[in-house]
């Protein structure tokens, strides 16, 4: 073999740099291989701290390493627990709402929207909050609640002198609380409107069909025998 075909070696210089980038690859895929593994430690520790949101925003961005999508749930549970408690029940139900079956998280958005429709009613809005019990159904005692808001209304059309309005809404109420005499004072009212403006066999068939209510059965006697 010829000195010129003869395998040139390398120089130290030349060695030293192969190791070096191959310990820098090295030294890199380790660093990349940890990244998760170093953001899923700062997750937990920022959820242990109570640091919920912080710990929301590490953990996503490694959502499908280890328990990750669980802790990430357990956070944004524990915030929306924390503002049902303050009484910040729009934002706790939005909450709960999204994270779907995730524990109890649909009956808690349901006591949310329940305490909601309390604080509409107790403030007098009970339209708004009439329609947002009947939307719970069965949930505790929203159709009771329900109910009682359709009778305020009633009785708000019944002072105000919508005796037809509120007397099919007391009568749509049947039997609960005393809806039934209501409706029969609403018929009552709209019986002596018509002996007042002179409509003699509309008011006797009204006072007539409330039978014993009242005088209602003497009121119609004497307009028929008048």
């Amino acid at each position: 073999m010829s000195e010129s075909n003869a395998p040139r070696k390398l120089s130290r210089g030349k060695i030293a740099l192969i190791v070096l980038a191959a310990a820098a690859v090295i030294a890199a895929l380790a660093f990349w291989l940890t990244a998760d593994s170093r953001a899923y430690s700062r997750g937990v520790e920022l959820q242990r701290s109570g640091a919920y949101s912080e710990a929301i925003a590490v953990l996503e961005t490694i959502p499908d390493y280890k328990d990750a999508r669980e802790r990430i749930n357990a956070c944004s549970y524990a915030i929306a627990l924390a503002q049902m408690e303050s009484g910040e029940y729009e934002a706790a139900q939005a909450a709960f709402a999204e994270l779907g079956d995730y524990s109890d998280a649909a009956e808690q958005a349901s006591e949310c929207a329940y305490q909601l429709a309390l604080e509409q009613m107790e403030s007098g809005e009970y339209e708004a909050a009439q329609a947002a019990f009947a939307e719970l159904g069965d949930y505790s005692d929203a159709a009771e609640q329900a109910s009682e808001c359709a009778y305020q209304l009633a009785l708000e059309q019944m002072e105000s002198g919508e005796y037809e309005a509120a007397q099919a809404a007391f009568a749509e109420l049947g039997d609960y609380s005393d809806a039934a005499g209501q409706a029969s004072e609403c018929a009552y009212q709209l019986a002596l409107i018509a002996e007042a403006e002179g409509s003699a066999a509309d008011a006797a068939s009204r006072f007539a069909a409330l039978g014993d209510y009242k005088d209602s059965a003497a009121r119609a006697q004497a307009i028929q025998t008048a």
